[in-house]
């Protein structure tokens, strides 16, 4: 017999029994003494490993074991099972209850084999211990184990009738004792498909039933419905394919992936779906005290700390400006498969409304906490790039809070998986997330140190450093109170948030960006030729605070709002108007700015682009070419009637905010003097892209393309209608080069080509 032990944690009076619970030695020899089959000799109990608990301190304790049993010809037998501690009254209510009695039954009719019965009233415990499949939470396990219940569920949910399918023996591949459990059956059929069942012990599945089809309905790669199965409060899933991306150790192809995970997940959260039927949103706050306690009654020693850490974190996440949308509430890298065409999400149970970046923090924190040092930088910074490259800079703002927040939630985690040197873990813990939310993480997820084209930025990210500059280079008088990463384009450039308080006390956030190259000085000049300019009304741009040119670093105030993506998703149809009309005053502006943008800088990167494009998707190059072919000339014969306005250049719905002041425009780096139709056909090309991207809202999305077009067109007299076409062209082959290699990105390519071919042979903008 394997004896396993696992350090219990302090005494706990309402609890007495706890040691002896977590004891595997102990509780084999008490099991054994219990069950009828072990008696008799039928059976002999080989092993017994406490494997997870749900430990509420002072309160009650609910221990899971898997156990090994050798059956008397030899063969060995493998299962689960589980026992609650802390409630006397509850535990005589269970043994005695008619609901217990009547799920022993059907499971000795259903499950002749050992050990019989799958229960028993240990005295010492005081509790009662229930084997597989007899859980009086989850009834519906002892259909969904045995081979011809679980057939004919499925047959009704599948085809209306008890019979006629056939499937393999049912396999419990995860089971979290009184609250679900997972079923793996392969159907007998030529394609050979594989399902995965899953009960509840509450009423979830519809919810999760209907999130999982209106997100197959979006276009997002996730799990696919087969079946509710309402007779067993269950669903049933088809197999994904891939691997997940937690059993890669590659670290490579970790980090490859991740860049995958963080566009997808992007996508999700701007899915809007507000009518969607969804557990309520949770007090991130509150979990954090939540998790704060229990690790102080596990360490005491840390109790001190943990309730500063949990203060300080509380305090940072109630200053921020909430966002909402629905969220998986679980996410991390357990829950993506991999293959060669890109990733799948899974498991949805925890989904909720929530804050977006509740799970992008939970994401870059179990990337911390498994890769550590120097192998998680690639992989982390990846997902972040990914991610807020697709869903807009805002969502960055303060990750340091939430990825804290997600540390010390995890932090539980060692004890709750009964890991053997759980008080080392989650000390661990508890440091990564002190370090996430000071920012004075040297190894493992300060990815920038590592940075060879971006040397600076250890100064950068170092408050009393940075408080010196500030005050010197710049005569700003503040204090610095956090510097947080919010994204990183490695080799290149990084965003960076700095949270201040101002000489009165204030709070003050500015945000910089740290370049590779000599940028910071010219960004500077353009933010400061739109600062001097006429100002327009209902539109906002960030205002310069400076440049440190030994830093290679700009600053600028904060803009408020929220991009206007999720208004669009959501079906808004007013805001055409307020963005040709502020686009228009961004034009009219008579910034003056250095650099000059012609129609060959239009037409000569789409070359090179097409070029990789041939290799990425050869089946669409053809199409590609064609679009070239024709666009290529027609923009350089508009050279002659090409006129010099300040222009954005990379102005589109993740780069404009709103707010009840108006619209802003965020990121003025490559802006230049050129033909305001660039700026008209950027926004239109990526409503198109984003009509394609969120079929639900199609329609509204149309119409404000429509909208913004007309009022576009109508308020420049001198606008070139044909110009405006040629030039959306460019950029629909320009996303569709882009888009095209990505998971699913052939058909986006394709529908852009068509978009493309569509305006050519129309001759209409507005096609």
């Amino acid at each position: 017999m394997t004896l396993l032990l696992v350090p219990p944690p302090p005494h706990d009076p309402a609890l007495p029994a706890l040691p002896t619970a977590l004891d595997g030695a102990a509780m084999a020899a008490i099991i054994a003494s219990h069950l009828d089959d072990c008696r008799s000799g039928a059976l002999e109990l080989l092993e017994c490993r406490p494997i997870y608990v749900r430990y509420k301190p002072g309160t009650s304790c609910l221990v899971q074991y898997g156990l090994t049993f050798r059956l008397s010809d030899g063969s060995r037998l493998e299962t689960e099972g589980g026992v609650r501690l802390g409630d006397r009254d509850r535990t005589r209510e269970l043994w005695s209850g008619p609901m217990l009695a009547r799920t022993v039954a059907r499971t000795a009719r259903r499950h002749p084999g050992p050990p019989q019965p799958r229960v028993a009233l240990i005295d010492e415990l005081d509790a009662v211990l229930q084997l597989l499949p007899v859980d009086r939470q989850l009834p519906a396990l002892v259909t969904l184990t045995a081979r011809p219940s679980l057939r004919r569920s499925l047959a009704r949910a599948l085809t209306g009738a008890d019979h006629g399918l056939h499937i393999s023996r049912p396999v419990v591949v995860r089971y979290r004792p009184g609250r679900k459990a997972l079923v793996r059956a392969q159907l007998k059929t030529q394609d050979r498909t594989v399902l995965y069942v899953k009960t509840y012990a509450d009423d979830r599945a519809s919810r999760v039933a209907a999130l999982s089809t209106a997100l197959v309905e979006r276009c997002l790669p996730v799990a696919r419905l087969a079946a509710v199965l309402p007779d067993v409060q269950g669903l049933a899933h088809e197999q994904a394919p891939g691997t997940r991306l937690a059993d890669l150790v590659d670290v490579a192809r970790f980090g490859a992936a991740s860049a995958l995970t963080g566009e997808t997940l992007a996508r999700l959260h701007a899915a809007s779906m507000p009518s969607m039927d969804v557990a309520p949103a949770i007090s991130e706050t509150r979990l954090v005290r939540d998790a704060a306690r229990t690790v102080a009654r596990l360490i005491p020693a840390l109790e001190s700390r943990v309730t500063r850490l949990s203060d300080r974190i509380a305090r940072r996440l109630d200053d921020l400006e909430t966002r909402t949308t629905i969220i998986h509430g679980d996410f991390y890298d357990d829950q993506v498969l991999v293959d060669e065409t890109g990733v799948t999400f899974i498991d949805f149970d925890e989904a909720r409304f929530g804050d977006p970046r509740v799970d992008v923090a939970d994401f870059i924190a179990h990337v911390s906490a498994r890769w550590g040092a120097d192998a998680g930088v690639n992989a982390r910074e990846a997902f972040l790039d990914a991610y807020l490259g697709s869903h807009g800079r805002s969502t960055g703002s303060d990750m340091a809070g939430f990825e804290a927040a997600a540390l010390l939630r995890m932090a539980v985690g060692p004890f709750r998986r009964l890991e053997p040197d759980w008080p080392v873990a989650i000390e661990r813990l508890v440091s990564l997330s002190e370090e996430a939310l000071d920012g004075t993480r040297t190894t493992g997820t300060t990815p920038l140190a590592h940075d060879e084209a971006l040397p600076q930025i250890r100064e950068v990210l170092d408050p009393p450093t940075m408080q010196r500059h500030l005050r010197t280079a710049l005569g700003l008088s503040v204090d610095v109170r956090d510097v947080t990463l919010v994204r990183h384009k490695p080799g290149r450039r990084c965003t960076i948030r700095f949270d201040l308080l101002d000489a009165a006390g204030q709070p003050r956030v500015l945000f910089g960006k740290v370049y590779a190259s000599g940028r910071a000085a010219r960004v500077d000049a353009t933010l400061r030729a739109f600062a001097g300019a006429s100002p327009v009304p209902g539109l906002r741009l960030p205002h310069p605070v400076g440049c440190i040119g030994s830093l290679h670093l700009v600053l600028q105030e904060a803009v408020t709002g929220t991009p206007i993506t999720e208004r669009l998703l959501a079906g808004d149809t007013g805001l055409g108007g307020a963005i040709a009309a502020a686009l228009a005053g961004f034009h009219r502006s008579g910034a003056r700015l250095d650099r000059r943008h012609a129609p060959l800088d239009e037409v000569t990167p789409l070359v090179a682009r097409v070029d990789r494009f041939a290799m990425e998707l050869p089946a669409l190059v053809d199409s590609a070419r064609a679009v070239l072919e024709e666009v290529g000339p027609a923009i350089r014969r508009h050279g002659d009637s090409w006129r010099y306005m300040p222009i954005h250049r990379d102005l589109y719905h993740d780069n404009i905010l709103a707010s009840g002041d108006g619209l802003a425009f965020l990121d003025l780096d490559d802006a230049a003097m050129g033909e305001p139709a660039v700026d008209i056909a950027n926004v239109s090309a990526h409503l198109v892209l984003l009509a394609i991207q969120g079929p639900v809202a199609r329609e509204a999305i149309v119409r404000v393309r429509s909208d913004f077009l007309d009022a576009a067109i109508s308020s420049d007299p001198m606008l070139d209608a044909r110009l405006v076409r040629d030039l959306e062209v460019a950029t629909l082959l320009r996303l569709a080069t882009i888009h095209g290699p990505r998971r699913d990105g052939h058909k986006i390519a394709d529908a852009l080509l068509d978009a493309a071919h569509d305006r050519l042979a129309s001759r209409s903008v507005a096609a």
